[in-house]
């Protein structure tokens, strides 16, 4: 029992590392850790601690790039998390479901999960979740040209993100400037011909 309990904390700390090295962009470190981390836990038959690494190694196949193996341990971590029928790793999973679809060019799937998980957040009331549902279903948005509502989800995310004092908040603050910057650009291109066609006539 005492090893156990070892392996346990062993397990949980190798997690941990695995996140800390996510954050600092170190993502094959960060897969090192994941992997041992998942292997003690499987060892262990730890459904829980499965789950989360299996959503971890979801995010960093992603952030490599490699989306296939993204899904696979991304599907392995919302099976688990819908048999433990934890709520919040379920929404959490969801979440980085959608951030992988949005990456796969799956805009329509993409807000399907994130619909999914804020009304999973809002079940559970957990606030920063909701504001990080508002911010995928933005990107989704954003995807299929949906411009203003992409605007308008965004807002409502940087609002709750602020609320939090979320760090964030810079993100979304950032991804909502670059695009309305984007929206003005647009605007003045979409008027240039007929300003010009109006000056031709008026010559």
């Amino acid at each position: 029992a005492k090893q156990s309990q070892q392996l346990i904390r062993q397990s949980a700390l190798l997690m941990n590392f695995g996140m800390l090295a996510i954050h600092q962009q170190h993502y094959d470190q960060a897969l090192a850790y994941s992997l041992e981390s998942l292997q003690l836990a499987q060892q262990l038959h730890q459904r829980y601690r499965i789950s989360s690494v299996s959503q971890n190694l979801g995010i960093i196949y992603r952030l490599l790039g490699q989306l296939e193996q993204a899904q696979y341990y991304l599907d392995e971590s919302l099976l688990l998390a819908q048999e433990i029928q934890n709520l919040w790793l379920i929404a959490e999973t969801q979440g980085e479901y959608g951030w992988l679809l949005l990456d796969q060019k799956q805009p329509s799937e993409a807000q399907e999960m994130f619909e999914r998980m804020l009304t999973g957040a809002q079940h559970i009331q957990a606030p920063e979740l909701i504001a990080r549902a508002f911010f995928g279903l933005a990107q989704g948005a954003a995807q299929q040209h949906n411009w203003e509502l992409a605007r308008s989800l965004a807002q409502e995310s940087l609002e709750r993100y602020t609320q939090l004092g979320n760090a964030q908040r810079d993100q979304v603050s950032q991804w909502l400037t670059t695009l309305t910057a984007s929206l003005l650009e647009m605007e003045i291109e979409e008027r240039l011909p007929s300003v010009v066609l109006q000056k031709k006539e008026e010559n």
